[in-house]
């Protein structure tokens, strides 16, 4: 689905489109050269309608989620700004510091993108708490041996289920290991 994004010259409202991921081969086994472990995604819109997808991946004793969303209306935003409208739109609540790392990417569909990625647990610390459910990459899960009670209470979801219910971004329980 595309939302009506700013006005262009001609005084048309541009639609804002869908991050496009597509070609992403999730890293399912960890390797000992890198460490890295693509664990579940969602795909939800702001309030107001702009889409975005959310990756949750981990490296070594980090874990990460990174953010997609197109840069149309958004084109010279910054950290800061980035950071609040990720908190305005209940999809995080930081805890500490309200460190994001931005970077401008181009989607599977060649696609300007926000790329915006928060550190949301190092160690046994967490950073950040989601405010939405992630769908398992089912087959890393399965790999990992990762217990259902540990995906669903302390790996994904740190601090406890997201704040809103309705939210279309749920963990499909037929892919939780048992």
């Amino acid at each position: 689905m595309n939302i009506w994004g700013p006005v262009n010259k001609a005084g048309r409202r541009i639609p804002v489109p869908k991050p496009d991921r597509s070609s992403l081969s999730p890293n399912l086994t960890v390797k000992a050269i890198d460490r890295e472990l693509d664990i579940g995604w969602a795909e939800g819109e702001w309030k107001d309608g702009r889409p975005y997808r959310a990756e949750l991946w981990s490296w070594g004793g980090l874990l990460a989620i990174t953010f997609f969303l197109s840069t149309l209306g958004l084109e010279d935003a910054r950290e800061p700004e980035l950071a609040g409208l990720l908190e305005k739109n209940s999809l995080v609540e930081f805890l500490r510091n309200r460190k994001v790392y931005p970077e401008k990417v181009l989607d599977s569909a060649k696609i300007e993108m926000w790329s915006v990625t928060i550190p949301i647990r190092e160690g046994n610390e967490n950073l950040v708490k989601l405010g939405f459910r992630l769908n398992p990459y089912s087959a890393s899960l399965q790999r990992a041996k990762v217990p259902r009670s540990e995906f669903l209470r302390s790996r994904i979801f740190p601090l406890g289920t997201p704040k809103s219910k309705g939210s279309r971004c749920r963990v499909a329980e037929s892919e939780v290991p048992s």
